[in-house]
This record gives C-alpha cells, structure tokens and sequence, in this order.
C-alpha cells in the first residue's frame, strides 16, 4: 500500500494492525499506538493519554474522550488520503462532531479567550497535527495572514465573515506579494471550510454581530514558525509570532 505523507512525516497503512471497531462514531479507526507504534504520551498534567495528544486547555473527562478520539481519527483520515479535499471533508465531518457537542465552550474555556482574535490549544498529536479553539471578534477582521499548514475549521458558536485570499504574483519575493480576494463566506453554527499547503492558506476572518468560535484542526503546528501578515493595499508582507 502506498506510503501517505502527513504533516511532515510519513505513514504506511499497511503496517497497522487489523483496525477495531468504533461504535459511537460506526467508523474504522485505529489509536495513533495501535497505528504507529509509538508509545503512549501523558498529558501536561501528568495523566495517560491513550490516543497519543498532548492537552494544552484543560478539558472535563467526557469532553476529553471526544477529542482524544477525534485526534486519532483525523490523524488517520490523513494517512489514508493526504493532505487532500477528501481528508479534509471527512476530517470537517469528524470535527463537526465535537464542535458541536453540548458542553464544548464551559465559562472557563471562553474565559480563556478574550479581547482580539485569539486561540488556545485543545489537543497536540506528537506527529504535528494541533487542534484549536480560536475566537474572532466582530470589531475588525484579522489581518490577512497564513498559518504555514493546511487546515479545516467548523463553527462552535456565533458566525464568521470567512475571506480565502489568492496569491497572484510569482510568490518569489518574500516581501512582497499581490493578492485578490477569491471566496467570501459567512459561516453559521456546524458549518465547515478548509485551507490547502501553502500558499493557499491565506485569509482573514471575522465575526458577524458578536465573536465567533471555531474549532481549528491543523496539519502542522501554526505556531512553530513565523506567519506572514499581508497588507494588501501596499502589497507588502511581514514576519511575525502568531498572533491571530
């Protein structure tokens, strides 16, 4: 079977044992140990973590179950089919699940984000794959940016103004570059979209008539490298820490 690249590091299926059957979910999956052969990590506080992410927000037990096993799962989509439109819409699907699980967004998970567009960290698979509760207030949009990943997002609470931007220029000077809006979307509760290798993970985002909350499954860590914030009216771009 065919080796599938995914966030950097390469899977072979065909190495995995016999997959075991999941019935909440009546989906095929392995653990990423069962998977990989890798051993099990803990999470920051000390606690097993059987499907192999490491926590950064504290999550109560059942909410943690369902991330843990969306992590497997999603990590698995992406071994069998890539970084492609397919994983992405079975990843969606999967990610829909938990966003829009009652009880996802407790006072203290909201308390942790405020202000401007900000993000936390729910689950950290030790391949690359990170998954985020991000809010975007209805102020002003971000600043068009990239994340250096692919990545697929679905509405928590609120609505989004979601902008894909194109790079129309060369792309071979990093401090310039010519961008045209391509898509424009409003998001509404469980609604999906997703963003491509770069550089088609470029956008801005903001919410509509109050934040928005959105859970963010990312191929890579977004947060290992520089982002580079575009402005699009002098065609200029910089360098910085993520911010948004």
């Amino acid at each position: 079977m065919k080796k599938v690249p995914c966030s950097g590091r390469t899977y072979d299926p065909s190495a995995a044992p016999v997959a075991m059957r999941l019935p909440w979910r009546n989906l095929t999956s392995l653990t990423l140990e069962e998977a990989t052969g890798s051993p099990r990590l803990r999470h920051a506080d000390g606690v097993a973590c059987g499907r192999g992410s490491i926590r950064v927000q504290a999550l109560d037990p059942e909410l943690m179950e369902a991330v843990d096993q969306f992590m497997a799962d999603a990590v698995m989509s992406c071994a069998r089919l890539g970084p492609t439109e397919p994983a992405f819409r079975e990843i969606g699907e999967l990610l829909r699940g938990v966003a829009t699980r009652p009880g996802l967004l407790t006072e203290d998970l909201l308390a942790s984000l405020h202000g401007s567009a900000s993000a936390t960290i729910l689950a950290r698979d030790p391949a690359g794959p990170v998954l985020m509760l991000a809010r975007f207030p209805d102020e002003s949009p971000t600043p068009v940016h990239n994340h250096n990943s692919w990545g697929v997002l679905c509405v928590a609470r609120g609505r989004d103004r979601y902008t894909w931007w194109r790079r129309v220029d060369g792309g071979g000077d990093t401090s310039h570059a010519e961008l045209l809006p391509a898509e424009e979307r409003v998001l509404n509760e469980g609604d999906l979209a997703w963003f491509g290798e770069p550089p088609h993970d470029i956008h801005s985002q903001q919410g509509i008539d109050g934040p928005a909350w959105e859970l963010v499954f990312f191929g890579r860590d977004p947060n290992a490298q520089p982002r580079a914030y575009f402005d699009v009216d002098a065609g200029l771009v910089t360098y910085a820490a993520a911010e948004r």
